[in-house]
């Protein structure tokens, strides 16, 4: 759980950066950004996360910056999700003492 949670609270952050980096036109911190959500969603099987990640990072490097919004809020669409049904994994898990 703990995991789950530092990685939620990381690509909110993320975000965040995103949409700073895509309103500077930095698609370079864009690129690293993307390739960063990718990383880490596909090392925690968050498969979504990752592949949205994956697509960021392409457009960063492809200099797509009209790209970039509409990946933003499919990344967050996909962040409210995952927060979702992490609430509904954990709620119903018991708590070790």
């Amino acid at each position: 759980e703990k995991v789950f949670n530092a990685y939620v609270e990381k690509v909110a952050s993320q975000i965040k950066a995103l949409r700073g980096a895509h309103q500077a036109n930095d698609l370079e911190a864009v690129r690293q950004i993307g390739h960063s959500i990718k990383g880490g969603g596909w090392n925690l099987e968050i498969q979504r996360v990752g592949d949205i990640g994956a697509e960021i990072e392409a457009a960063g490097r492809e200099q797509a910056a009209d790209r970039v919004p509409k990946l933003i809020a499919s990344l967050e669409s996909g962040l409210t999700e995952l927060q979702r049904v992490g609430s509904e994994i954990f709620s119903s898990t018991p708590q070790a003492s």
